[in-house]
């Protein structure tokens, strides 16, 4: 049975969490409602059909219902990637992904795009007009640490017409400020070297392989 943003909201007000599980949980639900209004209308619908259904076997199968922190993540991180995987201008305010955001958006001149993936979020510098071409920053934040590697993805003649450039550089900090925004500076300087000297370009200066 699928959940409705609805149902995602009161379990999110009504659990017992941390401000920053509320707060991250949250956020997410906010990416899922942006991200895609045609599953905002069928969520609606399909949550007055549950209102106002007469069937006790049915009203009694909803009743019994329980669902994890776990499961709720599971439901929500499933919904965002599968039906909003888009790049956004808008930036993440709150939760782990925000403290990274918040560089990209002082250090990349406002070229950056941004989505909210399972493990963290990827931030994009697109390359033209297809949205699948470009650089990608790619976070993932487990236990107050941040990993991130970018790589490019360009257009080829052969199938499947997109090759994959993947350098062996990576960076791995903890949650301070301070390592996070040099982490980031280093891989856009790191980016930009890149793209203005492919061929003799080295990798820079990440920590982590």
């Amino acid at each position: 049975m699928r959940i409705t943003r609805r149902q995602i909201r009161r379990l999110v007000r009504e659990a017992t969490l941390s401000d920053q599980d509320k707060s991250r949980l949250e956020d997410i639900v906010s990416e899922l409602e942006a991200a895609s209004e045609k599953h905002a209308a069928q969520a609606e619908k399909v949550q007055d059909i549950v209102d106002n259904s007469d069937d006790e076997a049915t009203n009694e199968s909803l009743a019994k219902i329980k669902i994890s922190r776990r499961q709720i993540g599971k439901i929500v991180r499933e919904a965002l990637v599968t039906e909003a995987g888009q790049y956004y201008s808008r930036m993440p305010k709150s939760g782990p992904m925000a403290e990274v955001a918040t560089f990209f958006e002082e250090l990349g001149g406002g070229m950056w795009k941004y989505k909210l993936t399972s493990q963290g979020g990827n931030f994009q510098l697109p390359t033209g007009d297809n949205p699948d071409l470009g650089y990608f920053v790619i976070v993932e934040h487990n236990r107050g640490i941040y990993k991130m590697k970018w790589i490019q993805r360009v257009k080829t003649n052969e199938y499947p017409y997109v090759k994959v450039i993947r350098p062996r550089n990576g960076w791995e900090v903890d949650s301070i400020p301070r390592d996070i925004k040099n982490a980031v500076d280093e891989i856009i300087y790191d980016i930009a070297r890149h793209e203005a000297e492919p061929k003799s370009w080295s990798p820079g200066a990440g920590n982590s392989n």
